[in-house]
């Protein structure tokens, strides 16, 4: 699926069927970066600090500044007043003392990421940029279900990456919709599709309740959105801070 991008609301509201995507670019200037910067937390900022290389001290801080920044939109106070909790695995989640229904996930993949919002249940959302890789097939095999890793053979090599990443994200976006993390025996989470179950979304095998979309956002980019519960409708939006 390609897609559609709507303009950004400054007070965006979240209607119960209803999924957000936000699309993150991580590489800005210099004082964006700051902006985002003075938005985190001390344990953040520490955090931030420690990266070894600045790209990945950069993408840090813009993302997790941009999710501070959108999670403060939705709920109305600023985004240094975003409180968090940690769960299983240590699952970030909004604080008790927001007193909202609303679910986030974070994920990123060089200088792009994806902010997903959800009210009705858990979601999970990966991003992937498609790129070679020399040892592909082996890897597949300690991550892949059988069946998986037979349609990756089946693929002609050219096409092979692009369906790596295909399952690759699927798996990802499901484990933290699930909760169960990437501990988890990656051979027994099968991704492909039992039956359509919305517009966009697919339930997979062997998980009730479970269905995953796979997302094209642009040539050479593959991404995932996995929700547990009911049906949800995707909106997409370009971050624009």
């Amino acid at each position: 699926m390609q897609p559609q991008r709507g303009s950004a609301p400054e007070a965006p509201s979240l209607k119960p069927d209803e999924i957000h995507l936000w699309w993150v670019r991580l590489d800005p200037g210099p004082q964006t970066v700051e902006r985002h910067l003075g938005l985190l937390d001390a344990g953040e900022q520490d955090r931030a600090g420690r990266f070894r290389f600045e790209r990945h001290r950069t993408r840090y801080i813009v993302s997790h500044g941009a999710l501070r920044e959108l999670l403060g939109r939705y709920l109305g106070v600023t985004p240094n007043d975003v409180r968090f909790e940690f769960g299983e695995r240590d699952k970030p989640h909004l604080s008790r003392e927001h007193r909202s229904d609303l679910h986030f996930n974070l994920t990123h993949s060089r200088h792009r990421a994806i902010i997903g919002l959800r009210k009705e249940g858990q979601l999970g959302v990966d991003l992937e940029q498609v790129r070679p890789m020399r040892d592909l097939l082996s890897l597949a095999e300690s991550v892949f279900s059988p069946p998986e890793l037979q349609e990756l053979q089946a693929a002609d090599a050219e096409r092979r990456p692009d369906t790596f990443f295909v399952f690759w994200t699927r798996k990802e976006a499901l484990l933290k919709a699930t909760g169960e993390g990437i501990a988890t025996d990656l051979k027994q989470v099968d991704v492909l599709p039992r039956n359509k179950a919305s517009e966009h979304f697919e339930t997979v095998r062997g998980r009730d309740g479970i269905s995953v979309a796979t997302l094209r956002p642009r040539a050479g980019w593959v991404a995932a959105v996995a929700i547990a519960g009911p049906e949800s409708r995707l909106l997409n939006f370009d971050f624009d801070g």
